[in-house]
């Protein structure tokens, strides 16, 4: 037998905060083995302004709907048939799929060892029942918010990531290459050695090799002051003026001298280049 549920709202509504359109339409699943709990809930989070919801009858079928589609936010029963909340929270921490999902587990147990219990396997947040309507609604509607955020700083990471890797890859390429080294190496019959790592994903240093005529080989090791981006950056200005500057016929000491005059008037105060050039 179905016990109604009466029309009128479960709490007096009070004065609403604005609430964020994308929070309100993250994918909730419930997880509850009774009926009623889950109109009770969907009752709840439907007054809340939460309308993308779903519901899974035991734990084995919220397993397999996570694995088909997982959703932003799940609210998880305790007690339920085939397999009960605390073992579904571990299995779901267990998955990478669901690893980071905010997890709500909901329960009638008052035992504080059970809600350490919740929490060891995983949980995000933990309340009791009787449901009490403006508290799960705040508590599904904060954690919503901080995965959606999480969400932004991930992609936003990966995106700095796959900039950062392109322009490492750039930077790099001011190098000269292996071949090129092994030419100049059989060239001048000397032996050309090097090693490159930056202190993080960019970095303001530099070297470079420049054949002068037959029997002298130019060569520069340079340090914009600084770390990262901006190091980066002016690196890629500074190679840009020495190979303007060096031209076969040159000597370094004039490559420092020259290079020396624009790097003054273009470097804010502050900003320096350490540079060694020899022959």
């Amino acid at each position: 037998m179905t016990t109604p549920i009466p029309d009128e709202p479960f709490f007096e509504p009070q004065a609403a905060l604005p609430r964020d359109p994308k929070v309100l339409s993250g994918r909730i699943l419930i997880v509850e083995d009774l009926e009623l709990m889950r109109r009770i809930i969907r009752q709840t989070l439907e007054e809340g302004g939460f309308r993308n919801l779903s519901f899974a009858e035991d734990g084995v079928q919220a397993l397999e709907m996570v694995r088909a589609d997982p959703p932003d936010l799940i609210i998880l029963d305790v007690k339920m048939p085939r397999m009960d909340g605390f073992e579904v929270c571990q299995r779901l921490r267990a998955d990478e799929i669901s690893c980071d999902l905010p997890i709500i587990i909901q329960s009638s147990y008052k035992d504080p060892d059970e809600k350490n219990r919740a929490f060891s396997v995983g949980a995000t947040d933990y309340v009791c029942k009787p449901i009490n309507p403006p508290e799960l609604i705040a508590r599904t509607y904060l954690l919503l918010e901080k995965a959606l955020m999480i969400r932004k700083l991930n992609r936003y990471r990966r995106r700095v990531e796959r900039e950062l890797a392109i322009a490492k890859s750039m930077q790099q390429r001011l190098f000269p290459s292996a071949e090129r080294c092994k030419e100049l190496s059989d060239m001048f019959h000397i032996d050309i050695q090097s090693y490159f790592l930056t202190s993080s994903e960019l970095g303001g240093d530099l070297f470079g090799l420049r054949p002068i005529d037959r029997y002298r080989l130019g060569f520069y090791i340079l340090d914009v002051s600084g770390h990262g981006v901006g190091a980066a950056i002016e690196t890629f200005k500074v190679h840009q003026l020495i190979e303007q500057i060096w031209t076969e016929s040159i000597l370094p000491s004039d490559v420092l001298r020259i290079l020396n005059s624009k790097v003054s008037r273009s470097f804010e105060v502050g900003q320096f280049l350490t540079m060694l050039c020899g022959v």
